[in-house]
């Protein structure tokens, strides 16, 4: 990026998810002005993403960046899914990969209790997976919900840089439609 900024280029480059990182932007400074780029969104609009973000800024005193949500969701999914599956074991340390695999989709069971980020959440999720009820994680990355490959749907977000940040300019929504129409 700092070479085609030096080398005068005016062709609209478009860059992949990893750009999005806040290292790009610390090492470009103004020169990261403009750069645009797609990727998942960075925080599901809503209660998922309003819990996970105020849980995260008053625990770190930091706002959210790209990756904190999704690493997040991930975590959480396969937490959950490793006390779905160990559930029914008579020893549950006994769980192995393949019964977390299969369980993940379980965490995403439509009509499930829905279930948020954040520790009470979680505590609340592992109760319900005790009682043996449905969950339905709606993660602070969007709502985790698997397609028949076992891959996660998902939004997606046009990012610009201004001013040191990067900003959505338009949103897509690949959950609801495969095409991803603009939100």
């Amino acid at each position: 990026m700092k070479a085609y900024r030096q080398g005068g280029y005016s062709v609209r480059m478009l860059h992949y998810h990893t750009f999005r990182i806040s290292s790009a932007l610390q090492s470009l400074g103004s020169m990261g002005d403009g750069a645009e780029g797609v990727s998942h969104v960075l925080l599901e609009a809503g209660p998922s993403g309003d819990n996970f973000s105020y849980e995260y800024e008053n625990r770190y005193g930091v706002p959210i960046v790209y990756r904190d949500a999704i690493y997040y969701d991930n975590a959480m999914t396969l937490l959950l899914a490793a006390l779905i599956a160990a559930k029914d074991l008579p020893d549950p340390t006994q769980v192995t990969g393949e019964q977390i695999r299969d369980a993940l989709a379980k965490t995403s069971t439509p009509g499930g209790e829905i279930v948020r980020p954040g520790p009470d959440e979680f505590s609340r999720a592992a109760g319900l997976i005790l009682e043996g009820k449905p969950i339905n994680y709606e993660g602070a990355s969007g709502p985790m919900d698997f397609d028949a490959n076992g891959n996660i749907l998902d939004r997606l977000a046009q990012y610009r840089a201004d001013s040191g940040k990067f900003v959505d300019v338009a949103r897509f929504d690949c959950v609801k439609d495969p095409s991803c129409p603009p939100m």
